[in-house]
C-alpha cells in the first residue's frame, strides 16, 4: 500500500482515501492491538468509516480498558 502520509487528514476515509482492504483491516487490528494494547473487535473496525472514527474507536476502547500498572 503506497499512502502519502501528508495527504491523510481525521476526514481521511479508510477505504476510499486511503485504500484499505480486508487484509489491511486485519493486519491493522493486529497492529493496533500490539502496538497500542487495544483490541479492537471486527465490528469496531467495519463501523469506522474515517481515520478520526478510528481513532475515537481506539480512545474510548483505551480509556475502558484498565491497565496492569
Amino acid at each position: 500500500m503506497n499512502v502519502d502520509v501528508r495527504r491523510v487528514t481525521r476526514d481521511s476515509r479508510l477505504i476510499d482515501d486511503v485504500g484499505l482492504d480486508s487484509v489491511a483491516f486485519a493486519v491493522g487490528m493486529v497492529a493496533i492491538e500490539d502496538r497500542l494494547g487495544v483490541a479492537l473487535s471486527e465490528e469496531d473496525l467495519l463501523s469506522c468509516d474515517t481515520i478520526g472514527d478510528l481513532e475515537a474507536a481506539i480512545l474510548a476502547k483505551a480509556t475502558a480498558t484498565p491497565t496492569n500498572s
